[in-house]
């Protein structure tokens, strides 16, 4: 009984990117798409970066080059599903191959961390 009980305790400590996610679309704000995200980075408001698991590599290297030039460091996550489960997540009709988090809002995506 008690390694059961320290496999549910470790489940629900667990960070959840999807619950996360979906709650900081909700309460908070985020951009969508590689423009949108290169704008705000040149602005310093990004907190973090989410790229799918399929996010094309012309994409994901023209956003990080652009990371790496901001000030400010700005952690990049990979997303472990595809755009189509990104988008989702986020409840939106559409594929999303990257996303950035201008406010986290009653998130906690920002303990995501960066995965890169």
């Amino acid at each position: 009984m008690p390694l059961r009980k320290k496999k549910d305790q470790q489940a629900k400590e667990e960070f959840d990117v999807n619950r996360n996610l979906n709650v900081c679309v909700k309460t908070g704000k985020v951009v969508i798409g590689e423009k949108a995200i290169i704008k705000h980075l040149g602005q310093e408001t990004l907190k973090l970066i989410i790229f799918a698991n399929n996010t094309p590599e012309d994409v994901k290297a023209h956003v990080t080059k652009f990371a790496k030039l901001n000030p400010v460091p700005v952690p990049l996550y990979k997303f472990i599903q595809s755009s189509i489960e990104l988008g989702t997540t986020c409840g939106k009709p559409f594929m999303i191959s990257a996303l950035g988090v201008v406010d986290e809002g009653d998130s906690e995506i920002l303990k995501a961390g960066p995965q890169f």
